[in-house]
């Protein structure tokens, strides 16, 4: 089991880790080069650092990246020639229920942070914040029924938006500050704000909810949110797709 390579691969970053748990308050990934959508498929390389690791018995993924996880897995195959085994949302599994009406359709990156949240604070009523390219919201009950959730576009994907859509508004990386004095900083902390705003509205809505939050942005958002005290693991998808990956042996 240990000689196992569990794979989150997202819209814009790849991690990874082995099946050997980490302690909570480490991330215990390894985080790869950013890869985004946008960008043209390239012909070879993309995965060099990935491939620097030990061949593994067999490669768990969790993946939302369409083509991507196509030509990963692909690569693997090649390179290693070990078996990859693609996570799936299910209606059920132990400690976690689905609520959407067509399960599957959840996706499956939601699932397993919701997964790995349930492992940290187990018996917990929960709210789960990944902040990556989208922005998602997830509330479990105590019992780790899942009551429903929010997506919106992240803070970058705001700001790209924005400057795609609009004639003269910049290209916008980010801001730390609370309020713009110029349209770059009204634009940075405008998304920011935004996103921070609407998990402290979840949070008002279920206040005995401990609030964890993960994804490449969630740096940004955690000065608006230290009221809530909220929880920050990096590595929240690997944590999940671990345990589930230990529960289909």
């Amino acid at each position: 089991m240990n000689d196992d390579l569990l794979l989150d691969l997202g819209n814009t970053r790849l991690k990874w880790t082995s099946r050997v748990p980490a302690p909570i308050a480490s991330a215990g990934a390894k985080v790869m080069s950013a890869l985004t959508h946008a960008a043209p498929n390239k012909a070879s390389g993309i995965w060099d650092a990935l491939f620097l690791e030990a061949r593994p018995q067999k490669v768990w993924l969790a993946s939302v990246a369409g083509k991507h996880a196509d030509s990963l897995i692909a690569e693997i195959k090649q390179r290693w020639g070990c078996a990859v085994i693609r996570a799936r949302t299910p209606a059920q599994f132990p400690g976690w229920t689905n609520s959407y009406d067509t399960p599957e359709r959840l996706g499956v990156d939601r699932f397993l942070a919701m997964l790995g949240a349930r492992e940290i604070a187990a018996n917990s009523a929960l709210i789960v914040a990944m902040a990556g390219t989208a922005l998602t919201i997830d509330v479990l009950d105590a019992k780790g029924v899942h009551q429903g959730g929010l997506i919106v576009p992240g803070p970058s994907l705001m700001r790209a938006s924005l400057h795609r859509a609009t004639a003269e508004l910049p290209d916008v990386i980010a801001s730390s500050v609370a309020l713009g004095r110029s349209t770059a900083d009204a634009i940075g902390a405008g998304s920011v704000r935004a996103c921070s705003a609407l998990i402290a509205a979840v949070a008002q809505d279920f206040p005995a909810a401990k609030l964890i939050i993960s994804g490449g942005a969630a740096a940004e958002l955690q000065p608006g949110l230290a009221s809530l005290a909220p929880l920050y693991i990096e590595d929240l998808v690997l944590r999940g797709l671990r345990f589930y990956a230990a529960h289909q042996i």
